[in-house]
């Protein structure tokens, strides 16, 4: 099965827009509501992040200082 069968669905659109919105909002509370409760989450810079909190604290505290003016397209 190739990967595009697994991710070209509608849900997967879905889950795609409702990221991009959130994150062009700087609304990590629904960027969170997009992960598992028991999440773990590298980010690019190498900062494992251990369940949900930990995830929304992070993107609420990069999106109020460096990612503050980011779009995802």
């Amino acid at each position: 099965m190739s990967p595009d069968v697994l991710t070209d669905t509608p849900v997967a659109s879905a889950m795609t827009a409702d990221w991009a919105a959130a994150w062009n909002r700087h609304d990590s509370d629904a960027l969170a509501r997009l992960v598992h409760a028991q999440v773990d989450f590298v980010t690019v810079a190498g900062v494992w992040l251990k369940g949900v909190e930990a995830f929304r604290q992070f993107h609420a505290d990069i999106h109020r200082l460096q990612m503050r003016d980011s779009v995802w397209r």
